[in-house]
């Protein structure tokens, strides 16, 4: 390998970049401590439109007390294009 390493930092004090940053937003939710939260995030690029692309959010919040009438579970699905 051997190069040079190049980090685009897309942090808000940083130096603009081609790279962009998105803000996902999501219903609040009732966390409490020692609540686990887990999910993941799918993302699918259109088949035809090579920068469109949907981001799925798949979570869920168990509670701490084991009580399965609190567990929350969501899903939410973002339409993007470039």
């Amino acid at each position: 390998m051997g190069g040079a390493t190049v980090e685009l930092n897309t942090g808000p004090h940083s130096e603009p970049t081609h790279w962009k940053q998105t803000l996902f937003m999501l219903d609040r939710r009732s966390v409490l401590a020692g609540d686990s939260i887990s999910g993941t995030i799918l993302l699918r690029r259109n088949p035809v439109w090579r920068r469109h692309m949907t981001i799925i959010l798949h979570w869920s919040i168990n509670s701490s007390t084991g009580e399965t009438e609190k567990c929350q579970v969501g899903t939410k699905t973002f339409p993007m294009w470039r």
